[in-house]
């Protein structure tokens, strides 16, 4: 006989089978598609909570990239001049009314940068927080190009060990900085 606790052999002909949280998920999508009660005799499911394994119930979904960095800008027109004629990006995609868009999409690599003309209340520009890392190719030749632009210098040129980078603002104070690995 089995000690008090322990769970039980299941019946014959019936498959033990362990479920995670995230497969109950699928079960309630199965039970929809083919009309089935789950919680009738007919089928008979039940679940130890105390034996499922821990790692069944760990989700499976897993960010795969970067979709996109936003910046918000307070005038796009300005905004596009320090982005394309400073940096010397290339608009890959704007919404919006030209030549004045709301947004307009850099295409970087695999990542894209997000210019946005904010509303002032829900995404403001701001010098704090977080700042979107562009690795260029040339470093000198950037430096000198934000310097000779009058670009704001957050934090001057800074070596590593393994990189170089510079800290700029754009024309809403937006941190940016301009790496490049050793």
């Amino acid at each position: 006989m089995a000690g008090a606790g322990a769970p039980s052999a299941p019946a014959e002909g019936v498959t033990d089978l362990a479920i995670g949280s995230s497969d109950w998920l699928g079960l309630n999508c199965l039970r929809d598609i083919l009309s089935i009660d789950l919680g009738s005799t007919d089928i008979g499911l039940s679940v130890n909570a105390a034996t499922l394994d821990p790692n069944l119930s760990k989700a499976t979904m897993k960010i795969v990239e970067i979709a996109f960095t936003g910046y918000c800008v307070t005038n796009m027109k300005r905004a596009r001049t320090f982005y394309e004629d400073v940096l010397g990006l290339q608009a890959s995609r704007t919404w919006g009314e030209e030549p004045n868009p709301g947004w307009v999409e850099y295409d970087l690599g695999a990542g894209c940068l997000a210019v946005i003309k904010g509303d002032g209340e829900l995404w403001k520009p701001s010098p704090f927080g977080t700042a979107a890392a562009f690795e260029v190719d040339d470093f000198d030749a950037y430096v000198k190009k934000v310097k000779d632009a009058g670009v704001k210098i957050v934090m001057d040129t800074y070596e590593s060990p393994v990189c170089s980078m510079i800290t700029i603002a754009d024309s809403d104070d937006n941190r940016i900085v301009l790496h490049k690995r050793k």
